[in-house]
């Protein structure tokens, strides 16, 4: 039951590698033991300079929940 859109970003830079990145926003639902998960969700995604890259920023909430059947 994850429903997330993922975005792909410069992680880092430097003369001889562009490497990339992803952040995601949503909610994802994380299986922790039988019958217990944990919702995660990301929200607010943007994204500010760091460097010659930028860096993912978002509001998350965890909260432990009953998993689905």
């Amino acid at each position: 039951m994850s429903e997330v859109k993922t975005v792909g970003y410069l992680a880092s830079a430097s003369p001889n590698a562009l490497v990339p990145g992803e952040a995601w926003e949503g909610v994802k639902l994380v299986r922790l033991e039988p019958g217990k998960c944990e919702k995660i969700v990301h929200s607010n995604l943007h994204f500010v300079p760091a460097g010659d890259a930028e860096k993912p920023l978002f509001d998350e909430a965890r909260t432990i929940v009953t998993c689905p059947t």
